[in-house]
């Protein structure tokens, strides 16, 4: 039994490393290469909403999706994977508490000290942004709001964890595009979102939020 759970164990990482693979492949055939980013450690303060001037909190809307383009590798080589992200390569759900703004989102425990669903202020949020690079993205539907929220905070209050095995029949764990789409479709929306096919997988693409047709770039 116990070599069973270690076989298992085995196949759901190589599965993750696949797509990680298919990334790589992705950048290394159209010629490019990608740097680590050194990046020093700066304070929320430095980081503030103020320092992206590309973002009008007055124009937020609890529901909304906010986009960012990290300063890690991984990042990089999200970003470069699918280009027509505008470069984004992480995503959350803007909600408002108590006047101020936080971002429910995910993100794998193998490139942050925490796995899964979290809870940010939004000046923490943007904290791992590159300099400019973060996206308010608003649906261009109607859907209920109040059940956005609802839905975002019955997974922040489950602490799903991150879905390494990228499986989108499986809501008890999510990555990031796919816990935006699990708290749309919960709130009743239709399911505008797009899908790529990598390493096997049908995996929500993150440039979906830039189809005009369905989403707003404020």
């Amino acid at each position: 039994m116990e070599y069973g759970k270690r076989a298992l164990k085995k196949v759901k990482w190589l599965n993750s490393l696949a797509i990680t693979a298919v990334i790589c492949l992705l950048i290394f055939q159209s010629g490019s290469s990608v740097q680590p980013n050194r990046a020093s450690s700066v304070s929320t303060e430095e980081w503030s909403p103020g320092s992206f001037p590309e973002l009008n909190p007055e124009l937020f809307r609890s529901g909304d999706v906010i986009l960012r383009r990290g300063r890690s590798l991984v990042s990089a080589l999200i970003s470069r994977s699918f280009p027509q992200g505008q470069q984004m390569s992480h995503c959350g759900i803007l909600i408002s508490e108590h006047g101020s703004w936080k971002v429910i989102h995910s993100i794998s425990g193998r490139i942050d000290k925490r796995d899964g669903i979290r809870i940010d202020t939004l000046a923490d949020f943007l904290s791992q942004a590159r300099p400019g690079m973060a996206l308010h993205i608003s649906p261009g539907f109607e859907v209920d709001r109040e059940l956005l929220v609802d839905r975002a905070k019955h997974y922040l209050a489950l602490q799903s964890p991150f879905d390494h095995d990228y499986d989108l029949n499986d809501s008890e764990k999510l990555y990031c595009t796919e816990l935006v789409r699990a708290v749309y479709l919960d709130a009743g929306a239709q399911d505008v979102f797009r899908l790529i096919h990598l390493a096997g997988k049908d995996l929500v693409d993150i440039a979906g939020f830039f189809d005009e047709q369905y989403w707003q770039q404020n």
